[in-house]
């Protein structure tokens, strides 16, 4: 089997391709019949395109596969009601071009801390995400608020500060692995107060932009510790020329 052939596959899904999105699903499953993540996403373009008996066929596979595969027991569930159940609603899911790589404004997280194997295997590609401000961090659930994980901690602090600061954030799942989670956040608008300040800087540290955060909260407030030059005479062994050193607001010039 080709190794892009299931990167193919869900990108045509991504982008609404659902004849090429069965096609190239057909494809894997003829090398790997027992393929669960290729019929579950054959079962998903059969009824984008209101194939019912060949959707169905291929959740029958996948649930013969394992009988308690979360994902085709919602297609199923789906199919049997002919409605998009709650959280799996179309405006929920991105788009191929939501994934488009952007420098400071993007960025692709592995999660940690996440929820149990059955709980993860719920999540499908391209399924919208909410973060969730925590007190230090960031936990990332699923649209009905169920936990999947957590954003590493340096992130963490990082979005959770420029979050509660008024910057937005959309989040998708990426892939879905049998024990881990890899999500794509994308910065939506910027809070004005933190318009030179990268979401994900590339090349300095994080601590930097949590200092520098710190500092505009800090000059909001009126907390950011202010220095100013005052006039001092010089001393008797320097030139006759006034010399200038910074002091401490709270500190009286030396006479």
């Amino acid at each position: 089997m080709r190794d892009d052939l299931p990167n193919s596959a869900i990108r045509a899904a991504l982008s609404g391709n659902w004849d090429e999105a069965v096609k190239l699903n057909k494809e894997i499953l003829k090398e790997t019949p027992k393929n669960l993540e290729a019929l579950n996403r054959l079962a998903k373009a059969y009824i984008e395109l209101g194939q019912k008996n060949p959707a169905l066929k291929a959740i029958k596979d996948a649930l013969s596969i394992d009988h308690y595969n979360q994902i085709s027991l919602k297609l199923k569930a789906r199919l049997s009601t002919g409605k998009i159940l709650k959280g799996n609603k179309s405006d929920s899911y991105a788009t191929l071009s939501a994934f488009i790589e952007e420098p400071g404004k993007t960025k692709t997280v592995l999660l940690i801390n996440c929820a149990s194997p059955k709980k993860i295997s719920c999540s499908e590609c391209a399924q919208g995400l909410q973060l969730i401000p925590k007190r230090h961090t960031i936990h990332v659930c699923d649209c009905d608020g169920n936990y999947l994980g957590m954003l590493p901690d340096d992130l963490g602090k990082r979005l959770n500060l420029l979050i509660k600061g008024g910057n937005i954030y959309e989040s998708f799942v990426k892939s879905v692995g049998e024990k881990d989670l890899t999500i794509f956040i994308r910065e939506i608008s910027k809070a004005k107060k933190y318009r030179d300040l990268p979401s994900f800087p590339a090349k300095i540290t994080s601590d930097y932009l949590i200092d520098r955060a710190d500092e505009i909260l800090a000059e909001e407030e009126g907390k950011l510790h202010k220095v100013k030059k005052v006039e001092v005479p010089p001393d008797d062994d320097e030139d006759d020329l006034p010399g200038t050193k910074a002091i401490h607001l709270d500190e009286e010039p030396e006479e």
